[in-house]
C-alpha cells in the first residue's frame, strides 16, 4: 500500500484490529489498538499492492455489545497521507471504494471492446471474460488464473462488469435445446467465454471514462489506453499478425508486447511475444527487442516488414512479420524502430535534428553521401587544432570531447551519446579548424560526410547551407541567449557549452517525459508548443499547467540533481524542436563558466513562489521575489535522511520544492508533506525554538531553505513587512517588534494600551522613532535646520521626559537626566532618544504584552494577518516543526511573554 495511514477513532469504545497475510500469519506491525478519541499513524511499508489480505476488526470490550468484523481486501495503492475513522472501517464502504478504484484502473487496459455477432445477435460494446484474464496473468496484473478471476468477481459485484451472457448457452436457449437444471446461468465472474460489458452509468466508470483514450488497433477492435500512464501503452500494443515460416508459409499468431524492469540494471526489458490465439497462456516463442539490429518494410503493399536481430541474440537472425493492413504494420513499425539498435542512412539523419530543416527529398539525396565508420574504443576521431574536413553523425556506442589545458595535454570534458551530430561547422565554414579534441570512449559506429560530397549535395540543394546554418548555428545562439542564467557567455564558453547541447524531434502528441520519470535533461524549447499537464493517479484527471512554446525553458531541476522524478507529463501540442542538456555536463560546465547554481535555478524558485500558496508569502512584495529568491540555499537530500531532530534548536524554514517528507513525534509518524508544502517556519521569528518533531525524507528530495539569519536581513529596510510576517507565522507567540511595526498592530496596541490608561509609552516610542528618522536627513552644520531639530527635541522632551511633564514617560533617572542635559546644551541629534526608545520597548513587552495577547484587540490583529492561531488544532504546531501545542493555557502564556526580554537595539535601530 505504502504511505502514510491515519486512523482515528471517532467512537465511544476501544478500537481493535489486526491484519492476516494469504498464508494465515497475522502481520505484528498491524495489531493495533485505539481508544476513543486517539489517532493511531503507520507508514506501511509491508501490504504488497494487488495482493489480498484479511482484515479483522472489534469495537467495544464487552463480549455481548461488541461489534465484530471481517473484509477481504485487496491492497490498493497509496501515495500520500490515508485518513481513515473507524466507523468508516465498520461500514466497509470506503475502504471497498478505494479497492475497487483501484482495481478497476489495473482491469481496465485489458478490456478489448468490440461489436460481438453471435448465432445472429449482436452484442455491443462488449468483451469475453477469458480474454480479460488472460491478459491480466501474461501481463502480470494478476499472479495466476485465480487471482485474476477474484479481481474481476470484485468489480462484477460492484456492476462495474456488467453480465451480458452465455453465448453457448444462449444458442441452446434459441434452438429450444437448452436444459436449466443441466446447465444453470450464473451471473458469477468465470474465467469462461462469458461476454460482459461495462457498467458505463457507474459513477467510478462515469469519472473515469472521459479521461481515458479508446486505442484503435485493427479492425473494429478498441482498447483502452491511460493517457498518462506509459506503461498501458504497451500493454495495448498486441494483436494479430502473420509470422513467416522457414518453407515461405505464413502462420496466424496472436502477438503481444511484454515488458518489466530488470532488478539489477532498472532498464525496460521487452519482448514481443507469440501466442496460438488471445487466450492462450503459455506463448508460442518470442522475439527479445532488446536485440533488435533494424526493421523495414518489405513488401510494396506496406503490410509485410522485417525484423532483423543481432548476432549476439539466441534465437532466430531475422523475422518476418505481415499485418492485416498497411495502417496496422506502420503502428507495429513505428513501436518496434524504438528498439532498432542499427539505423539505415535516412533513419540516422531522420532521428536528427535535420528532419526539421531538410525536405524529403534532401533527406534521401543526403543520406546517399553518407559513408560508415567504425572507430575503436581508444582512438581519435577528431584532433584539435586540425582542419574540419567531415561532419559525423554517432549511431552506436559513445564519444569523448577534450579540450585543452595549459599545460597543452587533453582534459576530458563531455560524453556524447547517439544520436549526435559534430563536425558542422564544416557545413559553413569549409576552413574551419576544430576547437576540441574527439575520441571514442567505446567501439562506435558513425556515419561521415566529406567537404567534397557536401560540395556534391549542394550543387543539387543550393538552398540548403542557408537552412542549416539558420538551424544550428543562429538557432542555438539565439535559444541560448532567452535563458536568462546563460546570457553573457563569453565566446570560449559558448563553443564549449554548444557542444553539449543536443537537438530533439518531438512529433505532435508525442510524450516527451512522464510525471515520476527520472530526469536527467535541461531543455530550451527551439520552435513548437507543448503542453505541461499533471495526472490524478486516484481520478485519473488530468490537469493542464499550461502551455510553453518558443524560447520556453524547463528541466532546471536536472542540471543540479539528476534522475530526481519528473513533476510534470510534457507533451507535443505540434512538432517541435528541443535543446537538451545533460546534467553531468552541466555540472562540469557550471565549474568552467563560474555560475552559481543559485542563479540556475533562480526563475524555477519564483515560479515556485507564485504557485504555491504559502500564506505569509503575501506580505512579501512580488517585485522582491527574485531577490528573495537569491536568500535562499537550496538543500539535495536522499531518501531517509533527517533534516532535522525533536528537541533541537530551530534556526531555518524550509519549503519543499520536490519530494516528500515525514513528521514524526516521539518516533510515531504523524503526516507527511509534499511539494509546495512549507514547514519550520516558526524557528525564523521565535526566539530560542526547539524542535517538537523529527523531519526525514521520504523519497529523493529538495529543499528550499533560508536560516534566521539571512531572513532577517532580507527584511532588514522592510520593518513592517517582516512584522506582518512575523504576526501570520508566530500568533501569540509574537515579539513586541512584529506588533509595533506592523501598521494595524501599532494601532490596535495603541487601543488597548488607552483601555489601560498606558498609551503615552507608546505614543512616546512613535514619536521618538518619527523624530530619529526626520533628523537623520537634517545636517546639523546647516543653521536652519539645527534650529529646526532643536525645537523638535524640546517638544519631545517637554512633552515626555520632564519630571513635571503630564505624559512623562517611565525611564530610568538617569536616562532622563541624559536626554535632559543633551537637548538643553543644543546638542541634540537623531540618536538623542535611541537609547529611551529601547528601555520604554523593554517595559511595554514587560508588562503589557501578554494580556495584550488575550484581548478583543490582538484577536481582530490576527484576523487582519490571517494569524495561524485563528486555525490552530491540536497538532497544527506540530504539523508546521514548530515549538508545540498551541493550546496551553493563558497563564502559562502570560509567563513565558513576561520573562521574554527584548534588546533594545533591534527595535531602535529600526
Amino acid at each position: 500500500m505504502g504511505g502514510l495511514i491515519s486512523i482515528q477513532n471517532d467512537t465511544k469504545e476501544t478500537f481493535q484490529g489486526d491484519i492476516i497475510d494469504v498464508e494465515g500469519e497475522v502481520l505484528e506491525e498491524w495489531e493495533i489498538s485505539i481508544k476513543p478519541g486517539d489517532t493511531y499513524s503507520i507508514e506501511d511499508k509491508t501490504l504488497r499492492v494487488g495482493d489480498q489480505y484479511r482484515l479483522r476488526m472489534m469495537l467495544g470490550s464487552d463480549e455481548m455489545d461488541r461489534k465484530e468484523d471481517d473484509q477481504i481486501l485487496f491492497v490498493f495503492k497509496n501515495d500520500g497521507t490515508l485518513k481513515l475513522k473507524v466507523t468508516e472501517l465498520m461500514e466497509q464502504q470506503k475502504l471497498r471504494n478505494l479497492e475497487v478504484e483501484h482495481l478497476f484502473e489495473q482491469i481496465l487496459p485489458g478490456i478489448r471492446i468490440e461489436d460481438t455477432v453471435f448465432h445472429g445477435k449482436k452484442y455491443e460494446k462488449s468483451f469475453f471474460a477469458k480474454e480479460l484474464v488472460t491478459y491480466l496473468v501474461v501481463h502480470g496484473v494478476a499472479q495466476d488464473v485465480d487471482d485474476a478471476v477474484e479481481k474481476c468477481r470484485v468489480l462484477a459485484e460492484a456492476n462495474i462488469l456488467v453480465f451480458l451472457c452465455d453465448p453457448m448457452i444462449q444458442m441452446l436457449i434459441d434452438c429450444d435445446m437448452y436444459d436449466a437444471k443441466r446447465n444453470p446461468v450464473s451471473n458469477e465472474f468465470q474465467n469462461k467465454s462469458l461476454l460482459y460489458r461495462l457498467g458505463e452509468t457507474h459513477p467510478i466508470v462515469k469519472d473515469r471514462f472521459k479521461n481515458f483514450a479508446m486505442d484503435e488497433f485493427g479492425s473494429k477492435v478498441l482498447r483502452f489506453k491511460s493517457k498518462q500512464n506509459r506503461l498501458l501503452s504497451y500493454r495495448g500494443l498486441e494483436g494479430w499478425l502473420e509470422k513467416k515460416k522457414r518453407l515461405g508459409f505464413w502462420q496466424r499468431r496472436y502477438f503481444r508486447v511484454l515488458s518489466h524492469n530488470d532488478e539489477e540494471t532498472g532498464r525496460l526489458l521487452a519482448q514481443l511475444a507469440y501466442f496460438d490465439n488471445n487466450i492462450s497462456l503459455e506463448p508460442k516463442g518470442w522475439i527479445n527487442l532488446n536485440f533488435v539490429q533494424h526493421v523495414d518494410l518489405v513488401d510494396k503493399k506496406k503490410r509485410s516488414f522485417a525484423v532483423k536481430m543481432l548476432r549476439t541474440n539466441d534465437g532466430k537472425s531475422n523475422y518476418v512479420l505481415r499485418a492485416v493492413t498497411p495502417e496496422v504494420a506502420s503502428h507495429w513499425l513505428s513501436f518496434l524502430r524504438l528498439f532498432s539498435k542499427v539505423l539505415s542512412p535516412v533513419d540516422t539523419i531522420q532521428r536528427s535534428v535535420l528532419v526539421c530543416t531538410l525536405s524529403d527529398a534532401q533527406i534521401h539525396d543526403f543520406a546517399k553521401y553518407l559513408k560508415p565508420k567504425i572507430v575503436k574504443k581508444g582512438k581519435w576521431i577528431i584532433k584539435r587544432g586540425s582542419v574540419i574536413d567531415h561532419c559525423y553523425f554517432l549511431e552506436i556506442g559513445k564519444v569523448g570531447i577534450y579540450t585543452g589545458n595549459l599545460d597543452g595535454k587533453e582534459k576530458h570534458y563531455w560524453d556524447m551519446e547517439p544520436i549526435s551530430f559534430f563536425g558542422e561547422n564544416m557545413i559553413f565554414d569549409t576552413e574551419s579548424v576544430n576547437g576540441v579534441s574527439i575520441k571514442a570512449e567505446e567501439d562506435c559506429e558513425l556515419r561521415k560526410l566529406s567537404t567534397k560530397d557536401w560540395k556534391m549535395f549542394l550543387t543539387e540543394h543550393s538552398s540548403a547551407r542557408g537552412q542549416l546554418r539558420n538551424m544550428l548555428e543562429f538557432g542555438i545562439n539565439r535559444a541560448i541567449e532567452l535563458v536568462p542564467f546563460l546570457k553573457g557567455l563569453k565566446p570560449t564558453e559558448l563553443e564549449i557549452l554548444r557542444l553539449g547541447l543536443h537537438y530533439e524531434v518531438l512529433e505532435e502528441g508525442k510524450v516527451l517525459f512522464y510525471e515520476g520519470d527520472p530526469g536527467d535533461k535541461f531543455y530550451i524549447v527551439h520552435s513548437g508548443s507543448l503542453k505541461i499537464a499533471r495526472h490524478n493517479p486516484r481520478t485519473e484527471e488530468e490537469t493542464v499547467l499550461g502551455e510553453c512554446g518558443k524560447g520556453a525553458v524547463f528541466g532546471e531541476i536536472s542540471l543540479m540533481l539528476p534522475n530526481v522524478p519528473r513533476t510534470a507529463t510534457i507533451i507535443a501540442q505540434k512538432r517541435s524542436i528541443l535543446i537538451s542538456l545533460k546534467g553531468k555536463f552541466f555540472k562540469d560546465f557550471v565549474k568552467i563558466a563560474g555560475l552559481d547554481i543559485r542563479t540556475v535555478m533562480r526563475e524555477s524558485i519564483v515560479n515556485t513562489f507564485h504557485q504555491y500558496k504559502i500564506p505569509f508569502f503575501d506580505a512579501i512584495p512580488r517585485d522582491t521575489y527574485r531577490q528573495f529568491a537569491e536568500a535562499l540555499r537550496i538543500e539535495c537530500h536522499e531518501a531517509d535522511q533527517v533534516i532535522f531532530k525533536e528537541g533541537e534548536e530551530g534556526d531555518k524554514f524550509y519549503i519543499i520544492y520536490l519530494g516528500e517528507i515525514s513528521v514524526s513525534v516521539g518516533g510515531r509518524p504523524l503526516v507527511r508533506l509534499g511539494e509546495g508544502q512549507y514547514f519550520g517556519e516558526i524557528a525564523i521569528v521565535v526566539e530560542d525554538l526547539l524542535r517538537t518533531a523529527t523531519v526525514r525524507t521520504t523519497k529523493r528530495t529538495v529543499l528550499l531553505s533560508m536560516s534566521k539569519d539571512d531572513f532577517r536581513g532580507f527584511f532588514a529596510e522592510r520593518p513592517e513587512a517582516l512584522a506582518d510576517v512575523e504576526l501570520r507565522i508566530a500568533g501569540r507567540k509574537c515579539q513586541i517588534r512584529s506588533i509595533i511595526y506592523h501598521p494595524k498592530g501599532i494601532e490596535l496596541f495603541t487601543s488597548y494600551l488607552k483601555s489601560q490608561y498606558a498609551e503615552e509609552s507608546i505614543e512616546f516610542w512613535h514619536e521618538a522613532r518619527a523624530f530619529r528618522k526626520w533628523a537623520k536627513a537634517k545636517n546639523i552644520n546647516d543653521k536652519f535646520d539645527r534650529k529646526q531639530l532643536d525645537k523638535k527635541a524640546t517638544e519631545l522632551m517637554e512633552k515626555y521626559i520632564r519630571p513635571e511633564s503630564d505624559r512623562q514617560v517611565n525611564i530610568s533617572a538617569s536616562m532622563a537626566k541624559r536626554v535632559i542635559k543633551e537637548v538643553e546644551s543644543g546638542e541634540a541629534s537623531a540618536s538623542t532618544f535611541l537609547e529611551s526608545e529601547g528601555e520604554i520597548i523593554t517595559l511595554i513587552s514587560r508588562d503589557k504584552l501578554g494580556p495584550f495577547k488575550f484581548s478583543p484587540e490582538f484577536e481582530k490583529l490576527m484576523e487582519v494577518v490571517g494569524g495561524y492561531n485563528l486555525i490552530s488544532t491540536k497538532h497544527a504546531k506540530r504539523l508546521r516543526g514548530g515549538s508545540g501545542d498551541w493550546t496551553k493555557d493563558r497563564e502559562q502564556l502570560n509567563k513565558e511573554n513576561a520573562e521574554r526580554k527584548i534588546e533594545s537595539a533591534k527595535h531602535a535601530k529600526q
